[in-house]
């Protein structure tokens, strides 16, 4: 039996230090969460890299959103926090260590609707919602 073909490699993409998480911004460029580099690269549809953010503040990034005003959401489980990145550079930091609510254990997956932040706290098994601000929302699972 053929397995059945899910698409074709249309642009290979060198040098990523280990990837974990990506996603398209408003701007129609790729941004790639890169684990071992300590940063997010900005690609576009050619697979040239735009730039890279967040390379001083980053320890490791596991995913990434982007807001329709242009600012980057990170999930960071070196810094069991979340990074968010201004258009113009400046960052904030929403969370740190711990099991409580509005604390973060290795950030994973996160996404991104309006002013609303979805976080999978992987080590404390939940998914925190909350406010672009920081202030929670939500905590399912836990």
């Amino acid at each position: 039996m053929e397995l059945p073909k899910l698409g074709a490699c249309v642009r290979q993409i060198d040098a990523l230090g280990e990837p974990t998480g990506l996603a398209y911004g408003p701007d129609g460029l790729l941004y790639v969460a890169e684990s071992l580099a300590h940063r997010v690269n900005v690609i576009d549809a050619e697979g040239k890299s735009k730039r890279t953010i967040g390379a001083e503040r980053l320890v490791d990034p596991r995913d990434v959103a982007v807001c329709a005003d242009g600012r980057v959401v990170v999930s960071d489980a070196g810094l069991d926090a979340i990074v968010i990145f201004a258009p113009d550079g400046k960052s904030s930091v929403i969370g740190k260590i711990g099991g409580e609510p509005g604390q973060f254990s290795a950030p994973e997956g996160i996404d991104v609707a309006g002013d609303w932040i979805a976080v999978a706290d992987s080590r404390n098994d939940r998914v925190q919602v909350m406010k672009l601000d920081g202030s929670l929302a939500r905590v399912i699972g836990y």
